[in-house]
């Protein structure tokens, strides 16, 4: 179910800091003629993951209305506080999504049963199946092998979103994991080795932006076609690299005529040299100015 390429899509902002739903319309019709397989909403390496309940279910009315059941959809239910992250699952299991991206509590530094806990009661309460989120870089916690098979042991949690760049992790991850179980890739620039241990797909932020070329990478990745793969990723690698933060994609999506690049603090946008750099790594790829 959850394989292929999907994108963390970032939720673009009006200048008034309120969803800018004509520029989402954009950046979905971006996808969809992409190829991309699916989306996920609310990402934590994205980074905005404040986004009131009302706000998220205006950003899902738009995504299923655009995506007409085209691609997949995955929704993050991220808090500081389990309960708070099982009151979004809850409103994201409603609405329909095709998956619950869960991770642990931010700066919790909780002991491995505390952390097997939160998953397993926000697992509990919802029927979408819930894909763990192992990002260290946002939450300062990272999921161990031992904790990943004991959350393996539930009936709803169906897979892992690896962003930790951690190919040892996942390699370990990938040799338990029962056939129920997906693993993603959740960073780019490992991406391309993570295929070749046997992940399923990957969750990209670069794609964002490139939606047709990481699409075609991951396919090529995932059938065996190295070199094409190894072509694709090298050619993205500068953008990659330019793309990591929300703010830095914003800026790459408004020097495509996508979206502006309003961000929320604590997120603001990037410095003049980055700016030059993102340009810099579009104008290599000729896309400054046009979609792809």
């Amino acid at each position: 179910m959850f394989r292929g390429a999907f994108t963390a899509l970032v939720t673009p902002f009006a200048s008034d800091g309120s969803v800018d739903e004509h520029a989402l319309e954009r950046l979905v019709q971006h996808q969809l003629n992409g190829g991309i397989d699916g989306l996920a909403l609310f990402d934590i390496t994205g980074g905005e993951t404040g986004l009131s309940l009302e706000e998220r279910r205006l950003v899902l009315e738009i995504v299923q209305r655009e995506t007409e059941g085209h691609c997949f959809t995955m929704a993050g239910a991220f808090a500081a506080e389990t309960s708070n992250a099982i009151e979004i699952a809850v409103e994201m299991d409603w609405v329909g999504v095709d998956g619950i991206l869960a991770a642990a509590p931010q700066d919790a530094k909780a002991d491995r049963g505390a952390l097997v806990e939160h998953f397993r009661r926000l697992a509990d309460v919802v029927q979408t199946p819930v894909i763990v989120s192992n990002v260290p870089g946002r939450t300062e916690t990272v999921l161990d092998p031992e904790t990943l098979a004991a959350l393996a042991e539930h009936d709803n949690i169906r897979g892992l979103y690896d962003a930790s760049g951690d190919l040892e992790l996942l390699s370990s991850v990938l040799a338990s994991a029962d056939e129920r179980f997906t693993v993603l890739s959740g960073d780019d620039e490992t991406t391309l080795s993570a295929t070749s241990l046997g992940v399923e797909g990957a969750i990209s932020n670069v794609s964002n932006v490139v939606p047709r070329h990481w699409t075609r990478l991951i396919d090529n990745a995932l059938h065996g076609l190295t070199e094409q793969a190894r072509a694709l990723h090298d050619e993205l690698s500068p953008l990659m690299s330019e793309t990591r933060t929300v703010a830095a994609v914003k800026a790459a999506l408004a020097m495509m005529g996508l979206a502006d690049e309003h961000c929320r603090l604590p997120h603001a946008p990037i410095n003049d040299t980055r700016r030059a750099a993102v340009a810099h790594a579009l104008a290599e790829l000729e896309l400054t100015g046009k979609s792809t």
